[in-house]
């Protein structure tokens, strides 16, 4: 039998203990983060017809039936085989980004609303990341994957080949948790009692 188990911490105070008095930790370390359990809404345009297609939280698995499978291998393991996400926040260390990667084309982000996109060794991107992303259609997936699981004959990927231009015009909006939501006014009866 499982039991329940609790477990508290207080996050708070180790931060503040890291950034006031960590023993010179960044001595030791190439960079610090801090993550915090938040979707972030990320939608791109998709190029291929007039919807947006949201990116984040990743919506490939859910399209597949496979989100459960996903959520138990993350509470059972963590993130030690990696994760299904393809955002993720860069370090806050130039100099160790750019002994690691590459820049073939664009700049290195400035601001906040600046993303990269990192290909692997051959300049590729993998189907996945290109699905997800909204540069091929998702529904293209989900019903070679219906098809795949029927049994049936389902045809190879189309190679796509994209221009550094083409990913440097993507354009990506992020919707915040508080936008999916209007106020409404109803116009409010008050009865006076007499």
């Amino acid at each position: 039998m499982l039991s329940a188990q609790t477990n508290s911490n207080n996050l708070g105070e180790f931060k503040k203990f890291i950034e006031e008095n960590g023993l010179n930790i960044k001595d030791y370390t190439n960079s610090i983060q801090y993550k915090y359990n938040l979707d972030l809404n990320i939608y791109n345009n998709n190029p291929n017809s007039d919807k947006y297609v949201k990116t984040s939280p990743n919506q490939i698995l859910a399209n597949l039936g496979m989100e459960q499978m996903q959520e138990m291998q993350t509470k059972m393991y963590g993130n030690a085989f990696g994760s299904y996400e393809i955002w993720e926040e860069m370090l806050d260390n130039d100099q160790l980004l750019k002994t690691q990667y590459d820049l073939l084309a664009g700049t290195w982000p400035e601001k906040f609303n600046e993303v990269v996109l990192i290909v692997d060794e051959d300049t590729k991107i993998s189907d996945y990341t290109l699905y997800s992303l909204g540069l091929l259609d998702p529904n293209e997936l989900t019903e070679k994957y219906k098809a795949l699981m029927k049994g049936e004959k389902v045809e190879e990927i189309e190679k796509k080949t994209y221009t550094y231009d083409e990913l440097l015009d993507l354009r990506f909006k992020v919707v915040l948790n508080t936008d999916y939501y209007v106020k409404e006014r109803k116009n409010l009866e008050r009865h006076v009692r007499r």
